[in-house]
């Protein structure tokens, strides 16, 4: 701690949240002391309050991305854009005291009356959260699990409707050069479904050959493999939906009139 050598000199100690003060005289009296919340405190509560109006204004389930393979590229536990509009809020709550153009600024980020905020996009379907079904679910999310540092040849396109909810695993069961204008019957590659005992424990496809056409992983969906070199155990997963969008294809109005 420092000492406080003269009349009215002070300080504070954040570990503790003591204020020390040297006082010559009756401190009641001779002194003024003001005291308020500590800027730590001040910021959780702007960030507390900013994540319960997120939660009010979209009105919609936002989950927690847990569990292995869950999280997002930047391996946060939320949305990107959650995060971004939880934070902007929270800045607006806090800069609003003093400049409320800056804060009137930052909070149109997340919401405005034009609906062009990112909460509004959230709201209306146009971005969706990780966890919303949408048209890409329909047709096939593709996600590289495990690829060999080696490996120049990757699923490049999936195409189809998927006719059930499901996380397919796609594997190469027997490694080597995809050729263009070459016949293939060594590479080979194997799919696997759910089933009533876990997740990707069916076999829907056994060493096939790849062609590099369009060829079947299962629930009604086809996937295409670029040319190059393919590793044994080389792995992906589609992830796969049959439920109607609710995002990436919001409803829009338009006004008709009768003449």
């Amino acid at each position: 701690m420092v000492s406080n050598d003269t009349d009215g000199e002070w300080f504070y100690d954040s570990d503790t949240d003591t204020l020390y003060v040297r006082s010559d005289n009756n401190p009641l009296t001779h002194h003024t002391i003001e005291g308020g919340r500590s800027y730590q405190t001040l910021k959780e509560t702007a960030l507390s309050r900013a994540a319960s109006f997120v939660r009010n204004y979209i009105n919609r389930p936002i989950h927690k991305r847990l569990g292995v393979g869950a999280q997002g590229v930047s391996g946060a536990s939320w949305d990107d854009m959650i995060i971004k509009c939880n934070a902007v809020l929270a800045c607006a709550e806090l800069a609003r005291p003093y400049d409320p153009d800056r804060a009137d600024y930052l909070q149109s980020l997340a919401y405005n009356p034009e609906g062009t905020g990112w909460l509004d996009h959230i709201k209306s379907g146009e971005l969706s959260m990780w966890h919303d079904k949408s048209m890409r679910h329909n047709q096939g999310i593709v996600k590289r699990v495990s690829i060999n540092s080696s490996s120049t040849s990757n699923i490049i396109d999936v195409r189809g409707r998927a006719t059930a909810d499901d996380l397919i695993k796609v594997i190469i069961s027997a490694g080597g050069t995809l050729t263009k204008g070459s016949a293939n019957t060594s590479v080979t590659y194997s799919s696997y479904v759910s089933s009533s005992t876990g997740l990707q424990t069916q076999a829907v496809v056994s060493s096939e050959a790849i062609t590099g056409g369009y060829q079947g992983i299962g629930h009604g969906l086809e996937a295409r493999w670029s040319y190059g070199v393919a590793t044994t155990n080389d792995t992906w997963e589609v992830e796969c939906s049959s439920d109607i969008p609710e995002a990436g294809s919001p409803v829009r109005t338009i006004q008709v009139e009768r003449r």
